[in-house]
């Protein structure tokens, strides 16, 4: 880990990023720059802030009959244990002990630790996604303090569902969502079998595994994705929505769990099947700002984007979708998966962040405005705002992984990394990322180890960044050798073998050309992976004018402006034909170009009023048909 910084807020935080990559090398991040600023204020006002006796209280009632607030102090856990650690702030760490101390403390004779009353435990509600959230929540601590009595409560708890199924029901047919939500209690269970090496929890999730895909009313997770069925044309078994099978974030939340099944068994089925599933929300669910899901649900999302919808990309979808991504990207080492976090982390995900980082909106819509999310389960908590900073730790998690003799570089934001690789712990790679990347175009990226090693330097190429220029430079007397790597495949790693020496550095310069994209008589427009989006506070038309017909994605311009220091980070100009623009000339109904800026869409609407309206997809005037 590394070691406390000198104080956490006095420039952009870290994070240990608990990532456990193929090889189980972990890479400790320390996240500078703009997005280290967005990571420090969401750890002072959000997490930090938490109320720890609050979320735990709930675990004294035992009177809950469907509500799942026992999930919040779960998902608190799973980000505050690693950056606790980080910051070495013991008030933060005695707050979270006390916390773990008032959950077990309410854990019952027979190892239950939850709230739903005696007669409907372990079956109706919420009550298993629950215990889910309880036993990662205390192997998180448990993994770093090494308490035997936190593991001796997570197993007691995993006994007390042991007891449950299938003796006394079946596990799909528990909850809702055709068991979707109580499914998913298989990524902890495969946690504890890997701590406690018992073969009861493996046999247990084996179990699970068979409740997820044999019975005929099971949401057939295996065999539905196998079979490449789309997420979304999945039979629900039921015409009610929350009885049906395709809710968004507790389905990717099972594939989760297969994916540590796999790791811990090798039954490439549920690899295959979580890919499949993954690539199949990728092409027919994710949008263009890398959000999915309406209402929680798949409904065929990309093709029906431009729709206006104000209740879609939920915060609890987008980060499970980072992490489902950053697990594939751990397991298969197919640089798309990073891309897919890159482009959901700086759009929908930063997006959904407040700019004082205090809330996480629940939806992010594409169009309109944003708003603080509802309380949920008669508390003054939600969902979204526990489960929030868990992206960050996806995100920082991707940025490098190492196997052996090779370390990718996935993310490109300022930071300084160490990295470890190959069979001998002491083999250490310290890297500084100098860049303002995705505001710049150029990345930076120094060897700073002690000491010289070999080995293979992997550069993610995104699926946007054509005309890459890649540069070596090694010090050489009083200046720099350079040399040009030579061409790059997009989407693709650009590998760079060498013996590396303390200062040797590769710069990237990446072509971040605003793209247009058209999508049922609408455009949008990018810059790198960056979504781009009108704001009222421009004051330079309606933000819901159409395009003047013909329009030419071929023939917009844009450039990039000054910043009216309105918390816009990207700002761009460019002079469109609008439909319904009152600047024509006098003899022509041709409409005059008109300047028209937009910023960068996670920095668009960030007033949550609507003196900062903003909007994505812009329709285009079609044969005298004016879209609105």
């Amino acid at each position: 880990m590394a070691k406390k910084s000198s104080g956490l807020f006095m420039f952009a935080t870290a994070v240990c990023a608990l990532v456990a990559t193929a090889h189980g090398a972990d890479a400790t991040v320390r996240l500078r720059g703009q997005v280290g600023r967005r990571l420090d204020d969401c750890l002072k006002n959000n997490l930090m802030a938490v109320d720890v006796k609050y979320i735990t209280d709930t675990f004294r009632r035992k009177s809950e009959f469907w509500h799942w607030d026992t999930e919040f102090w779960g998902k608190f856990m799973h980000s505050a244990v690693p950056f606790a650690q980080y910051t070495g702030d013991e008030r933060f760490s005695r707050r979270i002990a006390s916390g773990v101390d008032a959950v077990l403390s309410q854990q019952l004779p027979d190892g239950y630790i939850g709230n739903f009353r005696e007669d409907l435990r372990g079956n109706l509600g919420w009550d298993v996604w629950g215990c889910k959230y309880t036993l990662l929540g205390l192997m998180m601590q448990y993994d770093r303090t090494r308490e035997k009595r936190i593991l001796d409560g997570a197993r007691r708890l995993a006994d007390w569902l042991m007891a449950q199924f299938p003796a006394k029901r079946p596990l799909h047919a528990t909850g809702g969502y055709r068991g979707l939500a109580s499914g998913s209690v298989l990524e902890p269970i495969i946690w504890l079998h890997r701590r406690t090496g018992e073969a009861k929890y493996l046999d247990f999730a084996r179990y699970i595994v068979s409740e997820l895909e044999e019975p005929a009313d099971s949401p057939k997770l295996i065999s539905s994705a196998l079979a490449g069925v789309p997420a979304a044309k999945r039979p629900t078994g039921d015409p009610l929505w929350y009885k049906g099978g395709l809710k968004a974030y507790e389905m990717m939340s099972c594939y989760q769990g297969l994916l540590e099944y796999y790791e811990t068994t090798g039954d490439r089925r549920c690899l295959d099947a979580a890919r499949m599933t993954a690539e199949n929300i990728a092409a027919t669910e994710m949008n263009i700002c890398g959000g999915m899901a309406s209402e929680e649900l798949w409904y065929g999302g990309a093709s029906r984007q431009t729709e206006p919808c104000p209740s879609i990309q939920e915060t609890c979808v987008s980060t499970t979708w980072m992490r489902l991504c950053q697990k594939l990207l751990a397991l298969t080492g197919d640089p798309k998966w990073a891309d897919f976090i890159e482009r959901t982390f700086y759009n929908a995900y930063l997006a959904a962040l407040s700019a004082d980082g205090r809330v996480f909106a629940i939806y992010t819509p594409l169009a309109g405005m944003r708003e603080e999310g509802r309380d949920q389960c008669w508390t003054t908590a939600n969902c979204c705002n526990a489960n929030g900073p868990r992206g960050f730790l996806a995100f920082m998690g991707s940025m490098l992984m190492s196997e052996q003799s090779a370390i990718s570089v996935n993310q490109y934001a300022a930071a300084t990394a160490i990295v470890p690789f190959g069979d001998a712990p002491e083999k250490l790679a310290r890297f500084e990322i100098y860049t303002h990347y995705p505001q710049s175009n150029r990345v930076r990226i120094r060897y700073d180890g002690e000491t010289e090693h070999d080995f293979t330097l992997k550069l993610r190429i995104p699926s946007w960044a054509d005309n890459t220029k890649l540069e070596l430079s090694i010090p050489e007397g009083r200046g720099l050798k350079k040399t040009d790597l030579g061409v790059v495949k997009v989407g693709e790693y650009f590998p760079v073998s060498r013996k590396w020496k303390p200062g040797d550095m590769v710069e990237m310069v990446f072509d971040m050309k605003v793209k247009a994209h058209e999508l049922n008589g609408h455009a949008a427009f990018t810059r790198g992976p960056i979504v781009l989006a009108r704001d009222c506070r421009f004051r330079d038309g309606d933000i819901c004018e159409v395009l003047s017909a013909p329009f030419s994605t071929a023939n917009v311009d844009f450039a990039c402006v000054r910043s009216p220091n309105q918390g816009m980070r990207i700002v761009c100009s460019a002079r469109l034909k609008l439909g319904h623009h009152q600047h024509r000339t006098a003899t022509a109904e041709e409409p005059m170009p008109s300047e028209v800026k937009f910023c960068d869409y996670a920095s668009a609407g960030n007033t949550w009023n609507a003196s900062s309206a903003y909007r994505v997809w812009l329709p285009i005037e079609c044969k005298g048909v004016r879209r609105r």
